[in-house]
């Protein structure tokens, strides 16, 4: 998440998730779970495919 911070926003949801699974090694569906929550949290929202800060 933290790589997130330095980013404008609104955020397209694919191309951060494709950025983060490569810079930190991840798998998509684990990207995808880290979303999900952030959003559950409210630490973030989705709208339309683009991630705004909640």
């Amino acid at each position: 998440m933290r790589f997130l911070n330095n980013r404008e926003f609104p955020v397209d949801r694919a191309e951060v998730a494709e950025f983060a699974a490569g810079a930190y090694d991840l798998e998509d569906d684990e990207v995808a779970e880290i979303f999900d929550y952030a959003v559950e949290r409210g630490i973030l929202a989705e709208n339309g495919g683009k991630l705004v800060k909640g």
